[in-house]
């Protein structure tokens, strides 16, 4: 990977790791920051580690992770849906989210990716 590529992707993963730090604190504080809210800022630390990644070992891991987290989100949404905080449009999108990182994982997994 390029150097000034690599210094890019680095910075961009560190800020969001200063995100998702202070959204944890404001969470942890205030008790008011939305558990969806948190895990989409996971996700984007992750998607950054993703793009650093070098090795097919190294990806399978973060998507592993990745779709963890994308089903925790999945898994709130349609909670929201069925206690009606949320559209069904909203937890149709979670959904799409969960499978996309679940492709992803099996495309990287077989050399597909």
């Amino acid at each position: 990977m390029e150097n000034n590529l690599r210094r890019l992707l680095v910075e961009k993963r560190d800020a969001l790791k200063q995100i998702a730090d202070f959204t944890l604190s404001q969470s942890r504080a205030t008790g008011t920051v939305p558990a969806t809210e948190l895990i989409a800022v996971n996700l984007a630390v992750l998607e950054a580690e993703l793009d650093l990644a070098t090795t097919r070992p190294e990806r399978v891991a973060l998507l592993e992770k990745m779709c963890k987290e994308a089903r925790k989100y999945d898994e709130i949404a349609q909670g929201n849906r069925q206690s009606g905080i949320a559209s069904g449009i909203d937890a149709l999108q979670a959904h799409l989210k969960f499978l996309d990182y679940q492709i992803r994982l099996e495309k990287e997994k077989t050399g597909k990716g």
